[in-house]
Order: structure tokens, then sequence, then C-alpha cells
């Protein structure tokens, strides 16, 4: 598994998540204004870092049966 993931939503870049000095939880780091009330915030898995941003920002759900790239959230 990747250290660093971009986190999308709506086909735009909304920050990235990195893996923490623990190893076990990964911090994400704002990229948009709108997002910078979770900078900071720590998830277990990058994909549970994906569906707590695009709920935040209220995005809907990303398309079934999207692959697992490093680049996570490809919403339609």
């Amino acid at each position: 598994m990747s250290d660093v993931y971009v986190i999308e939503v709506g086909g735009n870049a909304v920050g990235i998540v990195a893996r923490d000095e623990d190893g076990k939880s990964y911090r994400f780091h704002a990229a948009i204004p709108r997002a910078f009330g979770l900078d900071g915030r720590r998830f277990a898995t990058p994909d549970d870092a994906h569906k707590a941003i695009r709920k935040a920002l209220n995005a809907p759900p990303a398309e079934a049966g999207r692959s697992d790239l490093p680049v996570l959230g490809r919403a339609a």
C-alpha cells in the first residue's frame, strides 16, 4: 500500500492523505478552502478519508465499479 494518496471529489483534487508516523493511520492535508475543516484529521484508511471528505463536501458517492487506484474518488 502506498504512503500518499490524492483525494479527489467530483473530479477535483481536494487534498492528500499521507501515512502518519505511527504507520497505522493516514493524515489528511487539505488543498482547497472548503476542506480546511478536515485538515490534519487522522483516518484508518485512505478510503475512510475519502468517504468522510466527500460527505463533508456534500458530494454524491463515487460511481460503482471504480478501480482502486492510488488516486481515490473518481466521482462522476
